[in-house]
């Protein structure tokens, strides 16, 4: 993974609004989703979750080894699942992670 590259990718996605934050947000609004980013601080009923809604949903999913790597890449708290709504920007991340 380019982390650099990643987190500009994902700057210019928080910046242009096409981020969905968290997975009652990304539950909501699936139908806009294009990626789907996790780390694994997310919680085993999280994931569970995760894992039914993409059992609806035909959404790319990537998962992130390290704990706390989005808080990281995203410049925020907390931060342990974000779904990108952009097409364009998802498959950059997509080409470099």
């Amino acid at each position: 993974m380019i982390i650099g590259k990643v987190k500009t990718y994902i700057g210019f996605a928080i910046k242009s609004g096409a981020v969905l934050w968290g997975l009652d947000n990304l539950i909501s609004h699936s139908d806009k989703a294009k990626l789907i980013i996790y780390d694994s601080s997310l919680t085993a009923n999280g994931v569970r979750k995760l894992d039914n809604l993409l059992s609806l949903r035909n959404i790319d999913c990537l998962r992130l080894d390290q704990e706390h790597i989005l808080s990281e890449l995203t410049g925020r708290d907390n931060v342990k699942l974000i779904a990108v709504t952009n097409a364009d920007l998802a498959d950059a991340i997509r080409q470099n992670i």
